[in-house]
């Protein structure tokens, strides 16, 4: 069992960087663990770190592919013209949710008279979704949402659009649960930093110490364990609960 603190992402470059830099110090502070149940949770971190890993190199793959979204996908252009090849990609938007539906809100100012549904062009899967937006003018407009904070189903989702140019997109819930945010909140461990001249057994216990005061319950109980196994040799006999502070 182990805790993991919310962490906001940075662009994924720097994102994988980070991840990177994290798997080593843990795996670092894996040598120098000495009590199986403190391996057992460095080796559960680590895991989980590595799996991250994979998903950002994996996502950077795709992003470097050609857009999922082809021409064939996209609505066709107003004035009778081929879509766009690159659209734009919209980066501002807003969002609220009811029980069964979340809905974002977005403003293309360059789609004026004329602008209706039919310009747009709704995808949706299970944790994300993507709108296909064209002009008027022709110009192309693409949002894409993916690591949603909750599950959406396609029916019953459907986009709206006004000549102002503002689109709501209502995508309907899989369930009446209610989302803390849009996006799902990638987490992470805090790892302090193992300088060149820091002792690596302090390294280890600052880690642990780290995790101990921002972890739950069941994190505090089994930390507290391991430091009493690491310090007497020989496992508690008393209640989980009395362990007290670290």
């Amino acid at each position: 069992i182990f805790f993991r603190v919310c962490c906001p992402l940075p662009d994924t470059m720097s994102t994988l960087a980070d991840l990177k830099l994290v798997l080593t110090e843990l795996e670092t502070f894996r040598k120098q663990a000495t009590t199986m149940r403190v391996q057992c949770v460095l080796d559960k971190e680590i895991k989980v770190v590595q799996a991250e890993v994979q998903q950002v190199e994996s996502a950077q793959k795709k992003t470097s592919d050609p857009a999922p979204m082809d021409t064939d996908a996209a609505p066709p252009a107003a004035n009778g013209g081929a879509p766009l090849k690159i659209p734009t990609d919209i980066t501002n938007y807003g969002w609220d949710q009811s029980a069964k539906f979340v809905k974002v809100y977005l403003t293309v100012k360059e789609c004026g008279a004329g602008f209706a549904a039919e310009h747009c062009k709704l995808q949706v899967q299970d944790r994300q979704f993507s709108v296909m937006i064209s002009c008027p003018s022709g110009k192309l407009y693409r949002l894409s949402v993916g690591s949603l904070g909750g599950s959406i189903t396609p029916d019953g989702s459907i986009v709206k659009a006004k000549p102002d140019g503002s689109v709501t997109v209502s995508l309907k819930k899989a369930d009446t649960t209610t989302w803390e945010n849009l996006k799902k909140k990638e987490e992470r461990i805090k790892t302090p930093n193992l300088g060149k001249d820091e002792d690596p057994q302090q390294g280890l216990m600052n880690l642990m110490k780290n995790m101990y005061d921002e972890g739950d319950d069941e994190m505090k109980r089994t930390i507290s364990k391991a430091f009493y196994e690491s310090q007497t040799g020989k496992k508690p006999s008393m209640p989980d609960d009395d362990f007290g502070t670290m």
